[in-house]
């Protein structure tokens, strides 16, 4: 179930990157592992009750670890 799971939010990571202007290479799909990744281990040690945070919580420390990797990873391609 989460090799499915993960198979397709990695499909939704993909087009929204390449929607970013990010180009289909080795490094693109090594940027969507690790974005994909953050989010499900994130979420997992939430459901596994290894955190007490909000979902707002765990939104703000996803996007503040993985943004910055992004951007720069799509600026480099450019």
């Amino acid at each position: 179930m989460y090799a499915r799971g993960e198979r397709l939010l990695s499909a939704v990571v993909r087009k929204e990157l390449l929607d970013a202007g990010g180009r289909a290479s080795a490094s693109l799909d090594l940027l969507v592992v690790g974005v994909v990744g953050a989010f499900v281990a994130l979420l997992r040690s939430w459901a596994d009750g290894e955190t007490t945070t909000t979902p707002a919580q765990l939104d703000a420390a996803f996007r503040a670890c993985v943004e910055p990797g992004v951007r720069a990873a799509l600026s480099a391609q450019e």
